[in-house]
């Protein structure tokens, strides 16, 4: 994701949600790090990143990483859309982090 992601016009950038929701239903514990480092350090994808976690998905409760990311107001300055999307997951599925 980091060598494609900021290549891509930002037109085309919510395109990679999809992509990333279906891996983190396969592989969520191998995804947690990494998608919590991006949503930390790297700005550009935290946009596709919020649009792939689904707050209603069993995924979260097993993303310990990526819950304390949003805690620490990973989204707070993203667009009020991003931030509602990242509240409630933090509502919802990072409640029964494991």
């Amino acid at each position: 994701m980091r060598v494609a992601h900021p290549t891509r016009p930002p037109e085309t950038q919510p395109a990679l949600s999809l992509p990333l929701q279906r891996a983190l239903i396969r592989c969520t514990r191998q995804l947690d790090p990494m998608l919590a480092n991006l949503l930390a350090n790297e700005p550009r994808s935290r946009a596709a990143i919020l649009q792939s976690i689904d707050p209603y998905g069993l995924e979260l409760s097993s993303m310990k990483e990526t819950c304390t990311a949003l805690k620490a107001g990973a989204a707070s300055s993203e667009e009020p859309r991003l931030r509602a999307r990242a509240a409630e997951a933090l509502n919802r599925g990072c409640a029964f982090v494991q």
